[in-house]
């Protein structure tokens, strides 16, 4: 569930970089897409090396999707202070 979680933070945050033209916010871009791709990269592994479903729809896994989403947030706006 944190996959799809980080999915669709990925592209609504996509879609306000090219509203807005933010620094933050095109390193939050960047920072929910290498998530992303990590995450489906590990997701693919998981299902092909041991066979089980790698979805898993719980609170916890809701939880962590969110907790690396507001992550990424701290850590967008954290950089822009080494401009």
């Amino acid at each position: 569930m944190y996959q799809a979680i980080i999915l669709l933070g990925a592209i609504i945050a996509t879609i306000a970089w090219f509203k807005f033209k933010n620094l933050i916010v095109k390193r939050l871009v960047f920072i929910l897409w290498g998530a992303t791709i990590m995450f489906t990269v590990d997701l693919i592994l998981t299902y092909y090396l041991e066979g089980e479903n790698p979805i898993e729809i719980s609170l916890n896994t809701g939880i962590l999707g969110i907790t690396l989403i507001i992550l990424a947030i701290i850590i967008a706006i954290f950089l822009k202070h080494f401009d």
